[in-house]
């Protein structure tokens, strides 16, 4: 780190996102007629899935059990999990310079 100096980290992690958007660009396809690693069978599947499917059962309008999500014991863990996460880590990163 020494030899680069520290402005490098930031030329390192550019080119990495440059390779991989290079490498995103080069295997991923618009539409899956493009994709040459895709077999027949799968672009039948996908272009019945786009077009509605052989049967077409998704409702229109869904209703959400907003009462379930808000009683729910395993989302109140999550919430007081990431609260007191970011408490800690927002805790650190502002006291961090003081130091």
């Amino acid at each position: 780190a020494d030899t680069l100096g520290w402005p490098y980290i930031f030329y390192i992690t550019g080119i990495m996102g440059l390779i991989w958007c290079t490498v995103w660009w080069i295997v991923v396809k618009d539409k899956p007629e493009d994709d040459p690693h895709i077999s027949s069978e799968e672009l039948k599947f996908l272009k019945e899935y786009l077009d509605g499917g052989p049967n077409d059962t998704i409702p229109k309008h869904i209703i959400y059990p907003w009462n379930k999500f808000v009683t729910s014991m395993p989302v109140w863990a999550i919430v007081v999990a990431h609260t007191c996460a970011s408490w800690g880590f927002y805790t650190l990163v502002m006291c961090l310079p003081m130091f």
